[in-house]
């Protein structure tokens, strides 16, 4: 860990939702489907306004640290910006200058989702490189309400890790996350598992639908290997695939795939 921190350049940084967005009590619980969500949809938007930008060389990704209830109806968004140390030729104020483009709700950074946010262009605040721990977030953006990561050291499952995929069977993900939905922890566990899931998509039991949503349960893609999460997938390809193949899916993979667990399927998609 100290040696990949010292291959990035790390710029904390925050903003404060005016309007169409506020904190709200469900978000206290950080391991909820509510708060993944909500901290993953800020992550593609800076993401993809970065990515879109001049400074988009040596970008590593975005990592949302916190939601903060600042008032009765904005929120703040504190995050960090990876940037390789290698590749990157960006300052702290190039960056601010580029998030200003978020308070321009007519730029096309702005997703449809997110077109509704104003974003109050003095909150923007984006800090040298190195800055101490105790000062990265301004006083005047915490509350009673803010809601920070914690790593718990009491967990008896292993964290989520991401690697390096090289499974042809799903060769649509360069790097996936581990353990999988099922429990695997490896490449090499899924490749010893992998004939049962080979026998359900070659079935055709769901000839449209099967075999990318079987790859997207064994090697789900990494979408922020600095906050590392099993990505939602959409509660309706869920039903769809247990509709068609329930019948021919062993018990233990039917507690596996249960639609109704929201840590894993995205009801609103």
């Amino acid at each position: 860990m100290e040696d990949e921190e010292q291959t990035l350049l790390t710029f904390r940084a925050n903003f404060r939702v005016t309007s169409g967005d506020a904190f709200e009590p469900s978000l206290v619980d950080t391991n909820s489907t509510v708060y993944r969500k909500k901290t993953r949809g800020y992550k593609e938007l800076i993401n993809l306004l970065v990515r879109r930008s001049e400074h988009r060389v040596g970008f590593v990704g975005t990592e949302i640290l916190a939601l903060d209830g600042v008032d009765e109806k904005g929120m703040a968004v504190h995050f960090r910006l990876h940037y390789d140390r290698d590749q990157a030729n960006v300052t702290s104020e190039q960056l601010r200058t580029l998030f200003h483009k978020l308070v321009n709700r007519t730029q096309s950074v702005r997703s449809e989702h997110f077109n509704r946010l104003v974003i109050d262009p003095e909150s923007i605040f984006i800090g040298e490189p190195g800055m101490n721990d105790e000062d990265e977030i301004p006083r005047s953006f915490m509350s009673d309400q803010s809601v920070q990561i914690v790593v718990s050291t009491t967990t008896t499952e292993p964290p989520p890790t991401c690697t390096m995929s090289k499974l042809s069977y799903c060769n649509h993900e360069n790097i996936t996350v581990y353990p999988n939905v099922f429990g695997h922890r490896n490449q090499e566990q899924v490749t010893d598992d992998l004939v049962r899931f080979r026998e359900i998509v070659d079935s055709e039991c769901h000839p449209l639908g099967a075999f990318n949503f079987v790859c997207k349960l064994l090697q789900p893609p990494c979408e922020d290997p600095f906050n590392v999460t099993l990505p939602l997938t959409c509660l309706s390809e869920c039903e769809s695939f247990m509709e068609n193949c329930k019948e021919r899916l062993s018990e233990d993979l039917q507690q596996r795939i249960d639609c109704e667990q929201e840590e894993i399927f995205d009801r609103d998609c």
